[in-house]
């Protein structure tokens, strides 16, 4: 289990996570979504060790990340949104780190590849075929704690649904895995909870159904004056969609990108809805 609580990071003096307290569970996959700069990437660095906290606790099945004892780091993997590589081949990238991760799978690692259609040769690619790579070395090594952050980025449709097919495969009850991404949409049937990060706090965090049954997207000929309106865009000549807070909370198939959008730019309208219980 990964235990936060009352966690900030300063960076250079800006506040990047502001506060933040919340425990993932094992066994789920988690969805951290928001915008550029919203803090998503650090949040995955100061779970994964590579970042400290400027205050508050992060504890992974009790360890504290940033100690990067061996016992740790054998049970968790991070994939940064950017890396780089030297000029040596691909395969001595896999050799010299394979042996990190007591569980790695080398007959999984070439099954991934081989959909991937990677040279192990190669010694230059392009940045999604090296992120492909760093994917399939990723889930070769059956850690109980997968860090990606935004891994579909660059990636072209073949390659997403590659991806996507092997994260249902990775689902299991002890393991945890966190994505971030901008684009929610991708991951919707995977992820079992959804948190929304913006200016480093949670505005947000639940069962994606959950959230998205107290919104409603509705479409308006004039610009909405509704007093549950959230967000809206459009324009007198198409008509409006707005983002609305639902009289009647249900289950029900929603944009995830317009409520994702809607709820940040609303975020005032939102953390008063939730202080006074109307919302998550």
């Amino acid at each position: 289990m990964i235990a936060i609580n009352e966690l900030s990071k300063t960076i250079k003096e800006k506040s990047v996570l502001n506060n933040i307290s919340l425990t993932m569970d094992k066994g789920k996959t988690y969805l951290v979504t928001g915008t550029n700069g919203a803090g998503k990437s650090t949040f995955l660095k100061i779970i994964a060790g590579t970042m400290f906290p400027s205050k508050g606790t992060c504890l992974v099945d009790n360890y504290i990340p940033g100690k990067r004892l061996p016992s740790f780091l054998e049970s968790i993997y991070f994939l940064p949104q950017f890396f780089s590589f030297d000029d040596k081949p691909l395969s001595y990238f896999l050799e010299m780190n394979k042996y990190f991760y007591p569980l790695f799978d080398n007959n999984k690692f070439a099954s991934i590849i081989s959909h991937f259609f990677i040279n192990l040769d190669s010694t230059s690619l392009a940045e999604k075929d090296y992120r492909c790579f760093l994917l399939s070395f990723a889930f070769a090594t059956h850690v109980k704690y997968l860090l990606l952050d935004e891994p579909a980025i660059e990636l072209n449709p073949p390659q997403i649904q590659t991806l996507l097919s092997l994260l249902v495969e990775s689902l299991d009850p002890t393991r945890t895995i966190i994505i971030t991404t901008r684009n929610p949409e991708i991951y919707s049937r995977i992820a079992d909870e959804m948190i929304i990060i913006d200016s480093g706090e949670i505005l947000l965090k639940g069962n994606i159904s959950e959230i998205s049954s107290f919104f409603d997207i509705i479409s308006f000929n004039e610009k909405p004056k509704h007093k549950k309106c959230v967000y809206y865009q459009g324009n007198d000549l198409e008509g409006y969609r707005a983002l609305l807070v639902s009289d009647k909370p249900e289950e029900k198939e929603i944009d995830l990108s317009f409520l994702l959008s809607g709820i940040i730019a609303g975020k005032t309208k939102i953390k008063s809805m939730k202080d006074k219980g109307d919302i998550l």
